[in-house]
């Protein structure tokens, strides 16, 4: 029973405060979170811009942690580890409020996302550096966390494996390569005007990004491509889009009399090679030092693509 002093008005006690919710159903909640955000994850996420901060990874990891899982260091639990992972991966999408419309996302939202991105583009260009200076089997995860100064328990909150490392980093600079192909193939001119663009800016964007173009000269090579069934399927459907529009290409030059007769998907697939070719040899991506000049490339494939000068169908 409260006491009170003489003449004094006895005030109840203050309230104690809410208790703290335990931590294993917090771990619960958030892991539940994570799951669904897993679920909900699409297809191809990493169609994104490349952007570089020169901020410390670390700071956006444990920052990561402490704002989107309210959890402490990263990776020490099971239950902590995967509710960081689902918030961190999926905490990018776009948020839909009761009717279904895009929400409106608060300042501190906006901050956390922008972390979750400028963490993640940190992470990709560090591994795209690393696979193509030293190949994908001489790299380790915890190279990529030291390059990008994040501690490997940051890094698992973005990615699973080296393997889906690999494969974010092949879909982000192939997104932008196949719609600088369908943006070729959408301009006016001849199959032949454009077969010639095709081929410069291919080179251009290998030289662009040298470390991907080395990459991908590894991985057009059996011993370089990771063994697992998921990996091989991707990267073989990725390749068969690109022939897909080159194939398109070679038809409509077939129409307009500009380019060779022949079945369109092998004619593709025998421009795809010579160009695979010129990136092993270009000195601006490759450790190869014959160098040849882009000029006679050009017109190297120019010539081997041309209709023949009696105009009599090929053999």
């Amino acid at each position: 029973m409260a006491t009170t002093s003489p003449g004094r008005t006895s005030r109840p006690a203050p309230a104690a405060p809410a208790e703290a919710r335990p931590a294993a159903t917090h771990a619960a909640a958030a892991g539940a979170r994570g799951a669904q955000a897993r679920t909900a994850r699409p297809a191809d996420a990493t169609a994104t811009a490349t952007a570089s901060d020169g901020a410390t990874g670390t700071a956006r990891g444990e920052a990561v942690v402490a704002d989107g899982a309210g959890t402490g260091a990263a990776g020490t639990d099971g239950g902590t580890g995967k509710s960081a992972t689902g918030t961190a991966r999926h905490g990018t999408g776009t948020a839909k409020d009761d009717a279904g419309g895009p929400a409106v996302l608060s300042p501190r939202e906006l901050r956390r996302q922008e972390r979750l991105r400028v963490g993640r583009e940190q992470i990709l260009d560090a591994a795209e550096e690393l696979f193509g200076r030293q190949g994908y089997r001489g790299t380790s995860l915890q190279q990529v966390a030291k390059r990008c100064e994040f501690s490997i328990g940051a890094l698992y909150l973005f990615i699973d494996s080296k393997e889906e490392l690999l494969q974010a980093v092949l879909n982000r600079r192939t997104v932008e390569l196949m719609e600088l192909m369908a943006s070729c193939l959408a301009a006016e001119g001849t199959g032949a005007e454009l077969l010639a663009r095709l081929a410069r800016t291919q080179v251009d964007f290998h030289r662009r990004y040298p470390e991907f173009g080395r990459l991908s000269i590894q991985l057009m090579s059996a011993p370089g491509v990771p063994g697992t069934p998921g990996f091989r399927e991707g990267f073989a459907r990725g390749y068969d889009a690109a022939i897909e529009l080159e194939a398109e290409l070679f038809v409509r030059g077939q129409r307009d009399g500009t380019l060779r007769p022949g079945d369109p998907g092998c004619l593709a697939r025998l421009y795809s090679a010579m160009v695979t070719a010129y990136h092993a040899m270009d000195p601006e991506v490759s450790a190869d030092s014959a160098a040849l000049p882009d000029d006679i490339f050009l017109s190297t494939v120019a010539a081997a693509f041309a209709p023949p000068p009696d105009g009599s169908p090929a053999r």
